[in-house]
């Protein structure tokens, strides 16, 4: 027969166990346990359900709406950014033809040479500052 003041075997969980301290006759063990993750190791869950029914599941369930909603984010910036690209390419590819193009034809045709000069010049400048026009504001970190 025995009895808990004689019983010195702590029970500790296998997560993470700190030292035994001696308090006068008794030996005490100080446990933690912790994860990461969406979803807490089986016996976690297991404590979970035999304190509500049901707990496990709608843990389970919170954790696939917080990666489905993660999901559509990641997706959501994805197409976004695909989006600023395929516009950036198109804006660039018409900033080059628009300008060059009739000086090139200016060129071919023998007009004033002035004239298919001063174009291309411009054409130049626009591809120069195009990107500056475009370009979002830089937000200064350190005022935050």
């Amino acid at each position: 027969m025995s009895n808990d003041k004689d019983d010195k075997t702590p029970i500790a969980s296998s997560e993470e166990t700190s030292p035994v301290t001696k308090l006068g006759d008794d030996n005490h063990v100080i446990t933690t346990k912790g994860f990461s993750g969406p979803v807490p190791p089986p016996d976690m869950l297991h404590e979970y359900e035999n304190v509500l029914p049901g707990a496990a599941e709608r843990i389970f369930i919170l954790a696939e709406k917080n990666q489905s909603a993660s999901e559509k984010i990641t997706y959501g910036v994805i197409s976004n950014d695909k989006e600023k690209i395929r516009y950036s390419f198109i804006v660039s590819i018409v900033s080059l033809i628009v300008p060059f193009a009739p000086a090139a034809i200016s060129m071919y045709l023998g007009q004033n040479p002035f004239l298919s000069g001063g174009l291309g010049i411009i054409g130049a400048i626009i591809l120069i500052l195009l990107p500056k026009i475009g370009a979002r504001p830089e937000v200064d970190s350190s005022t935050e």
